[in-house]
């Protein structure tokens, strides 16, 4: 599966047309699956400690965003969530509440990461997140109340 990502970054001077990205799995990047306390099972790829998280298994299980594994124990070893794939938690209504994308998130893989997330009602931004892809909370409609846009986003595709 490849997706397409076009923009324009005016304020930088960049122009990203027709950039390919390849999915992980076409790039050979091995994944493994860590099941949290609330019993949702996440598919994730590695590097050193940095992971990917790629899938979600249960879209329909009630999930508190407040507690979204952005850091993570599996089988003895401390990961920290640096990149999130494309289409991550699309649909995933029951992901309900305040969702904070920490400073240690470096990079969305794709689009679409939170799109149809109705169940959001809050979301947080924090300072040293670069960028926000194509419909990252589109139809993300239970949001509610003021964005704050840190200094460290530099492009937002749309």
């Amino acid at each position: 599966m490849k997706s397409t990502r076009r923009g324009n970054i005016a304020s930088a001077g960049i122009s990203i047309v027709g950039a390919t990205f390849a999915s992980l799995s076409q790039m050979g990047a091995a994944a493994d699956t860590y099941t949290d306390g609330y019993g949702q099972t996440w598919t994730y790829t590695v590097s050193g400690r940095a992971a990917t998280l790629t899938a979600v298994s249960d879209k329909t299980l009630e999930y508190p965003a407040e507690d979204f594994p952005w850091m993570f124990t599996n089988d003895g070893t401390n990961y920290t969530v640096t990149s999130v794939g494309a289409n991550l938690c699309q649909g995933w209504e029951a992901l309900k509440g305040q969702l904070t994308i920490p400073s240690t998130l470096k990079t969305f893989g794709g689009n679409g990461a939170f799109t149809s997330c109705k169940g959001l009602t809050g979301l947080t931004i924090e300072e040293g997140v670069s960028s926000l892809p194509y419909r990252t909370f589109y139809s993300a409609s239970g949001l509610k109340g003021a964005l704050v846009i840190p200094h460290s986003v530099t492009a937002i595709s749309y």
